[in-house]
């Protein structure tokens, strides 16, 4: 076969057509590539939303405390 997968790269080398068996072998292949980079766009989108949640929740805890602790400042000065 002229052709091979990695993680990183499909290639093929070869100077005649391809005959059916080898175009399905190849996109087979293309879509095992397609999913792979599908699955890992959907990871770091999970990954950027959790920190997003994160972020947030710790900003509304930040905003909190310092309320807090402003409240208890007018509480001991009056």
């Amino acid at each position: 076969m002229g052709y091979q997968s990695s993680k990183d790269q499909i290639t093929y080398n070869s100077d005649s057509c391809l005959n059916q068996n080898e175009a399905d072998q190849l996109g087979s292949l293309i879509l095992e590539e397609l999913r792979w980079t599908r699955d890992i766009a959907m990871g770091q989108m999970i990954l950027i939303m959790g920190v997003k949640l994160i972020y947030g929740i710790l900003e509304t805890l930040d905003r909190r405390m310092r309320a807090l602790t402003s409240n208890t400042r007018h509480n001991c000065n009056g």
